[in-house]
């Protein structure tokens, strides 16, 4: 049995490379490995207009909890833009109001 004994230090350095090479790893798989979270822009914003600390954490908490919904709605967003471009690239006529059924 081998037994490595490492500082904190050169823990914490093995740590830090093996953790970049499998970034780089993965970005060569083809993976996305950076993302903005809600999270950074929503404390800053709020800290920007001085709120109260209670509203910064129940921003945070709903950020974390709807993270998901987010995605969601952000993919509708996207659907709802492609077809209102496509319908004014075809000149099609689409009412303002539905029509009661």
């Amino acid at each position: 049995m081998f037994l490595f004994f490492f500082t904190e230090q050169k823990y914490v350095d093995l740590k830090t490379e093996l953790s970049r090479t499998e970034r780089h790893i993965l970005k060569e798989m083809g993976f996305i490995c950076h993302v903005e979270h809600p999270h950074k822009f929503i404390s800053n914003y709020l800290a920007t207009l001085e709120t109260p600390p209670e509203l910064r954490q129940e921003a945070w908490n709903l950020a974390n909890d709807r993270y998901i919904i987010v995605d969601i709605i952000i993919i509708i967003i996207i659907m709802i833009i492609i077809v209102y471009i496509r319908v004014f690239q075809l000149t099609l006529y689409v009412p303002r109001v539905p029509r009661d059924p």
